[in-house]
């Protein structure tokens, strides 16, 4: 009894206990919690983050980013620096990283000389973030001047808010870029304040990167009807740091130098510089194991085994940062995995790799090490495991049951190997992640890289119906080769033998794959498969170091342009996924190597997007603009002009400082270098700059040129016809313009002046080359050509009888032209002896009989030839000919004034058929044709000069476009071999009165392909009826022999 007054007693008195506020009996917790959100960088908040895994065994090596040695430290650190005004943004770089004493460093986004703020420096490997700095947002505050007084400041802020949205915005005149209408994205505006005294408004802008606050001013102007113009502007946010986070000075960072290098003091220069962390705390997180890490840092994918934390909200395609468990950024990379698919699946690939920043080998090697990795390959050389880690019949059952086979035939066809339940939806949920390896998961948890091994697993497990590649073909043959040898042999001798095989058998790319896996194997045995391997190590210690050499594990297969090219090691780990970008992440021991290799392949790119192709025209004489000398020119990209030289004292050199201009091309080597760095660039953007200043063909193109009926497009995407476009007139040059046009017309003229290479010939000769190749470019950056640089040439080789600003006949150029190229080409007076006279020369037979006066003699008789007397025979080459018109009656009536005279180009012709004589100065002539030359040129002699005057004849030529026989006019056409009919293929006519300076020239080509007719007169080029053609008032004419007549 008494105990059950004891019991009750106790319950009444907890329940009395429980009943009181502010009491409770509870267990107390073992660990206390855990506030992570005052963490630094990457790691705050970073309990947080969900948990994939509680398998993670930490390393020694890495630390916090804060607490790096202080070489380390300047290494991945970033300045948030308050730009002065008036340097460029080049200019501060470079004083940065003379006064830091590093090898580069770069800067987020150029602002102009005038414009202060936040500039974002990154040194060393944080030049890895610069381009994803450079199109992160911005926020400027701006002083603009109205040129007229507004209204009230309201509709200053409506002016700013319809400045809002996706703007059109074409960059100003003097800017750093290609001016082309593009689209910007203004985020917001805020008015601060408005000055109705001095028409001045300051407001805030937050922006997309690129836009440029310059021309918003011009449009805040025109929308508000007074015009405006930017007066003062300062960048308050670049990214993810603003002017509030620590921005420091020039000087703040001269002085923290000197601090440190004087006294060893740390602490004012790690104030001056924050870690690169602090650039990428806007970015999705995902921790990797530290096993994984080293992985990663030579290009490999992050696999699902190497995940250790992700945080929520990852969404496919998104660019995110990995990290380690010590807050470092080891590279950004692109999620294939949603933050869902991460949480559910076991195999697959978590993140490509988009830009490595991490340096190699900061973290050790940890994959393909773990026990059970151990124990695989402890399988493969006793034979119970093939070559690739696959099952085979010695496969012991224990492995067979926790063997998951996910290659892409086992997963499509029934008759494969057995898969575990889970595993081919866990691959299903991932459509975008490349197929996993035939490892176990504990082997993938200790290393997250795919290797070449399964890369051919995966290549030759292609599912039914697909085509097989010859990657594929290949493999069979191999494993043919595999089967054929003895079964007595042991595994690895099979290997060895397989190995053999194939470097007979398979090109080099499968060679370095299955040397890599033999290196693998060979790295990794245990201790009783190293006795086995030592004595097959003596007899190819040479050989391995040979693979070591070639092979890793971290590089994509080779293409097929690469694949007979022993390649260096250095090129294979840029081939890699993660390398695509990163061409300056190989540490080489040579400093001057590092200087010039990251600076061409990561700086120069900063620079690069300064190039102003419409500001570039290659078709002037290539003299410096500033001492006028044609020696080392090289050109500005950005705004096109011409200087000498790239040396400190040059005047490129100064140019690149004073205009902050940086790229330029030489214009005879064709390389392009950054100044005032003065290293070259490498780019493959670059190309159709070079191709523009010097056009080159195969000999394949050349032959398609008169077929190709394509339009091209310049830059201001207005279409034209290769070789088929204007020649710009100087100024009174079109008599040159329309030879250069007909010659460029012709085809085997043509063909040689562009295949042929003429550097040791004259500058005329090279120039005119030059001029041809450009009339013909199908990649040009305009729709017309200049002949300025072979102008300059013709005055000074012809000694100023040709000239810029006085109009000249065409025939004396002509004639001028055809011999001073044939001379300059080599040529003699023997026949064939030039390109020259090869096309134009043929012969003509002359003959002659002085006149002797008849008492009774009409004066018909006198143009008879007297067969008692003597007549001199010989005969002259010719390279036109000319035809004379009949004289227009002296007196007209009104009739005959409105009637232009015709006559029959056969009439005129009759000249040289050896029966018609001419008088001339006494003597009779008759001219015959004894010879004819592939291509014939034609004179109308339209004009007579006397003392006082020129005139002009204007009766019209009639003549068949196609087929005029010049059999008639041949002393033996039996004799003749080839076809004597000929084709119109140019006509140079004249308009206007005669004189010079009073009348103009056009010429009337043909396209072959489109069977069309063009006339051109300078830059003005249209299609023309060919029956229009003869209306004109042809002055020369080029023939040509039916095509398949010439010789």
């Amino acid at each position: 009894m008494h105990r059950l007054f004891a019991w009750l007693f106790v319950w009444l008195m907890a329940d009395s206990i429980k009943s009181e506020e502010g009491y409770s009996i509870k267990p107390q917790k073992y660990t206390p919690a855990l506030d992570t959100s005052e963490w630094p960088l990457l790691l705050k908040n970073y309990d947080k983050l969900h948990v994939r895994t509680g398998h993670y065994t930490p390393v020694t090596h890495g630390c916090s980013p804060l607490k790096r040695e202080i070489v380390d430290y300047i290494k991945y650190g970033i300045i948030n620096l308050d730009k002065p005004a008036n340097p460029s943004s080049h200019e501060v770089v470079a004083w940065v990283r003379r006064i830091l004493e590093v090898e580069k460093t770069g800067h987020s986004g150029t602002l102009d000389p005038k414009v202060t703020g936040c500039l974002i420096v990154c040194i060393d490997r944080a030049t890895r973030l610069v381009k994803s700095q450079q199109s992160a947002g911005k926020e400027y505050v701006c002083v603009v001047r109205f040129h007229e007084a507004l209204e009230s400041a309201k509709k200053f802020t409506q002016g700013l808010e319809t400045l809002t949205g996706a703007l059109f915005q074409r960059p100003p005149l003097i800017s750093a870029v290609k001016r082309q209408l593009r689209i910007r994205t203004v985020h917001e505006t805020k008015m601060i304040e408005y000055d109705e005294n001095r028409h001045l408004g300051l407001f805030w802008v937050s922006c997309e990167a690129g836009t440029y606050i310059r021309t918003l001013c011009v449009h805040l102007g025109l929308i508000l009807g007074v015009g405006a113009h930017m007066q003062e502007l300062r960048r308050v946010r670049s990214g993810a740091l603003s002017e509030n986070d620590d921005i420091v000075t020039m000087h703040d960072i001269l002085d923290a130098k000197w601090v440190h290098k004087n006294t060893k003091d740390e602490t004012y220069l790690r104030r001056a510089i924050r870690p690169l962390e602090s650039l990428l705390t806007t970015y999705k997180r995902i921790v990797v194991k530290d096993s994984a890490v080293n992985a990663i840092c030579y290009g490999a994918k992050l696999m699902i085994p190497g995940l250790l934390r992700y945080e929520d909200g990852i969404e496919l395609n998104e660019e995110v940062v990995l990290m380690t468990t010590k807050g470092e950024a080891i590279a950004l990379g692109i999620a294939l995995m949603t933050t869902a698919v991460m949480s559910s699946v076991d195999h697959g690939v978590v993140a490509k790799i988009k830009r490595v920043i991490m340096e190699r080998d900061t973290y050790p090697r940890a994959w393909g090490l773990g026990p059970k990795a151990m124990e695989k390959k402890k399988l493969i050389s006793e034979g119970k495991l093939d070559k690739y880690g696959r099952v085979n019949d010695n496969t012991p059952t224990s492995w067979k049951t926790s063997f998951v086979d996910l290659s892409a035939s086992a997963i499509s066809t029934k008759d494969g190997p057995s898969t575990s339940s889970a595993a081919v939806p866990h691959a299903n949920l991932v459509p975008t992640a490349p197929v996993a390896s035939t490892q176990s998961t504990e082997d993938q948890e200790e290393g997250t890289i795919l290797t070449k091994k399964r890369k051919i697993d995966d290549d030759s497990d292609i599912p039914t119906g697909e085509s097989k590649p010859k990657k594929e073909k290949k493999a069979k043959k191999v494993k043919i080769k595999e089967t054929s040898t003895e079964k007595k042999m042991s595994d690895d001798e099979k290997d060895i033998e397989a190995e053999e095989s194939s470097e007979k058998h398979i090109k080099k790319k499968l060679k370095k794959e299955k040397k890599s896996d033999i290196s693998e194997q060979e790295t990794a045995t245990t201790v009783e498969g190293e006795k086995k391997e030592k004595k097959k190590k003596s007899k190819e210690k040479k050989d391995k170091k040979e693979k070591k050499s070639k092979s890793s594990f971290f590089f994509k297969s080779p293409t097929k342009k690469n694949m007979n090219k022993i390649v260096p090691k250095r090129d294979l780990n840029n081939d890699t996924e993660a390398m695509i970008e990163d061409d300056d992440d190989i540490s080489q021991p040579d400093t001057k190597r590092i200087r010039v290799e990251t600076s061409a392949n990561s700086s120069s790119d900063l620079y690069l997007d300064t190039i102003n192709r419409h500001m570039l025209d290659f078709d002037f004489e290539k003299v410096c603009s500033v001492s006028l000398s044609n020696l080392n020119v090289y050109a500005c990209l950005v705004c096109g002009k011409y200087f000498q030289g790239r040396g400190r004292q040059s005047h490129a050199y100064f140019h690149s400082l004073h205009e902050d201009h940086h790229v330029f091309i030489n214009l005879h080597t064709l390389k392009v270098y950054v100044l005032p760095d003065g290293y070259e660039v490498k780019d493959p953007s670059l190309d159709d700059i070079r191709y523009v200043l010097h056009p080159t063909f195969t000999k394949e193109q050349v032959e398609k040129l008169d077929q190709n009926i394509r339009h091209s497009y310049d830059l201001n995407n207005k279409k034209y016809l290769p070789g088929f476009v204007g020649l710009n007139n100087v100024k009174a040059n079109d008599y040159v313009n329309v030879i250069i046009q007909a010659l460029a017309h012709i085809p085997p003229l043509r063909d040689f002046f562009i295949l042929q290479n003429f550097e040791t010939r004259s500058q005329l000769v090279q120039r005119f080359s030059t001029l041809v190749r450009k009339i013909w470019n199908p990649r040009a950056f305009k729709g017309q050509v200049s002949p300025h640089e072979l102008l300059q040439e013709i005055v000074n080789a012809s000694n100023k009888k040709f000239k810029l600003a006085e109009q000249s006949d065409p025939l004396e150029f002509l004639s001028w032209f055809l011999n001073t190229l044939h001379k300059d080409l080599g040529g003699t007076k023997k026949q064939n002896s030039s390109i020259i006279h090869k096309i134009f020369q043929g012969e003509v037979k002359v003959e002659e009989q002085p006149v002797v006066a008849k008492e009774d003699a009409d004066d018909d008789d006198r143009l008879l030839f007297d067969v008692d007397r003597e007549i001199s025979v010989k005969t002259f080459p010719f390279l036109f000919l000319t035809l004379n018109l009949p004289a227009p009656p002296l007196f007209k009536d009104e009739v005959e004034k409105n009637i232009i005279p015709q006559v029959a180009l056969t009439a005129i012709l009759a000249k040289y058929d050896g029966r018609n004589a001419h008088e001339s100065a006494g003597t009779l002539k008759r001219f015959q044709l004894t010879q004819l030359p592939n291509y014939i040129i034609f004179h109308i002699k339209r004009f007579t000069k006397n003392n006082w005057s020129e005139e002009k004849n204007p009766t019209i030529v009639n003549f068949p476009i196609k087929n005029i026989d010049m059999s008639d006019y041949l002393a033996n056409p039996d004799e003749e071999k080839f076809n004597t009919h000929y084709d119109l293929i140019a006509n140079i006519c004249h308009e206007g009165k005669p004189g010079k300076g009073n009348g103009i020239y056009k010429v009337h080509v043909q396209h072959r392909g489109k069977d069309q007719w063009y006339q051109i007169q300078d830059l003005i080029v249209e299609e023309i009826n060919a029956q229009m053609i003869f209306l004109s008032e042809s002055y020369i004419q080029i023939w040509e022999r039916k095509r398949q007549d010439l010789h």
